[in-house]
């Protein structure tokens, strides 16, 4: 076991929330150094995060392909949608961490290869344990979920299981991302397929699951189903495989301290309706880092009460009532321009938007939703965690 350590900041978990945090300290030149803990269990190099982003953002070099033509599907057909002020795009995890190192060199920072144990505080700042030895910081940003104030059960999970697939034919269409696809079985909640098209005869294919049981069955087959069916791909090999399993939790209060601030799913940055958390850790790590360049205690991006009671109705849908989620998601695209669709699932619409949006929707099944998630939201209140340092790193 080495020596002790010290830095500035410690963060623990180098998947998209603290790769994302240390790239925005860099951005905004807040002083180091940075040690990025990561026990590489996750290899980077097999994971694909995609989400939209405004058109007023400046470009990222981490960014890897990009849409502005979407797609939905539903066995009622498939309906195109033109992105006006947003583009819909994907980074590969080798593009994100040469970026997240060139930051951490930039602030004099590096990356350590270690399993953090625990993390504990004092009136000097904070030390994590980990299986290289102890660090001292001033202060620590955690993706892993060491704390023992850790959020409550999971209410769901979200399930997915992606291949990178090439396939002997055009099967794809190369300007145009399919980003919903439910022609595939509801057996067990919400289930739907995602393509990311790199090219004409290549692509991510992702079925994604919303289910209550941690583990549900094996997706590969559906998804095979869906390649050799609704796809039409023919023969085809798969040249990289991810899944994961996600908590979903609807109301979660982040813990932060003095010398600690919880980070992606731990902190509540992963949202219950749709699973996304990406561009909300973009955003957390923006809103932590200005805090910190202006000398402020950081908090870190607040979901407001709203948003949360909203993913908890989408989430009672997909669980009890699938086909009316589907029907209603159906509904939104089909009557509102897509990027506002968007905004509102990216938490970035105003009350009176928001009103247009719910107006669209179907009132009776969304108010017997509302009425069953408050009940299980108060019936749950401050339930025991189910521990997964694993799936905290959004």
């Amino acid at each position: 076991m080495s020596e002790r350590r010290d830095t500035r900041y410690v963060v623990l978990g180098g998947g998209a929330s603290g790769s994302s945090l240390v790239r925005a300290l860099a951005a905004r030149g807040v002083s180091g150094p940075v040690l990025l803990v990561d026990d590489g269990s996750v290899a980077l190099d097999d994971r694909v995060w995609a989400s939209w982003r405004s058109l007023s953002e400046p470009d990222d070099p981490a960014v890897s392909a990009s849409w502005r033509r979407l797609a939905v599907a539903t066995e009622r057909g498939e309906r195109e949608l033109a992105l006006v002020r947003h583009r819909y795009v994907a980074v590969r995890g080798r593009d994100l961490r040469a970026a997240t190192d060139t930051a951490l060199a930039a602030m004099g920072g590096a990356r350590l290869t270690a399993r953090a144990l625990a993390v504990r505080e004092d009136a000097r700042g904070a030390v994590v344990s980990t299986d290289e030895g102890d660090v001292r910081a001033d202060l620590v940003l955690d993706s892993v979920g060491l704390h023992p104030d850790v959020p409550s059960a999971p209410h769901a999970w979200m399930s997915f299981t992606g291949w990178e697939v090439e396939s002997d034919h055009p099967a794809f269409t190369p300007d145009r991302l399919r980003l919903m696809d439910f022609r595939v079985p509801q057996d067990d909640g919400v289930s739907f397929v995602y393509t990311l098209p790199w090219s004409a005869t290549a692509a991510v294919v992702e079925l994604t699951r919303f289910s209550a049981a941690a583990s549900p069955q094996s997706m590969e087959s559906s998804l095979s189903a869906y390649l050799d069916g609704s796809l039409g791909a023919g023969r085809y090999a798969v040249t990289r495989r991810e899944a994961a399993t996600v908590a979903l939790r609807p109301h979660v209060h982040r813990h932060s301290t003095a010398h600690y601030v919880a980070l992606g799913g731990s902190a509540g940055l992963v949202k219950a309706s749709s699973g996304y958390g990406f561009e909300l850790a973009r955003r957390d790590g923006a809103r932590i880092a200005a805090d910190l360049l202006a000398g402020r205690r950081p908090t870190g991006l607040v979901r407001s009460a709203r948003h949360q009671a909203m993913d908890a109705v989408f989430l009672d849908l997909a669980l009890r009532r699938p086909a009316r989620l589907v029907a209603a998601l159906e509904h939104l695209f089909a009557r509102n321009p897509a990027d506002l669709v968007l905004a509102f699932l990216d938490e970035r619409t105003t009350l009176r938007e928001e009103a247009r949006l719910v107006s669209s929707l179907p009132v009776r099944p969304f108010l017997a939703a509302a009425a069953h998630a408050a009940a299980h939201a108060a019936a749950h209140a401050g339930a025991p965690a189910a521990r997964s340092r694993r799936h905290h790193d959004a």
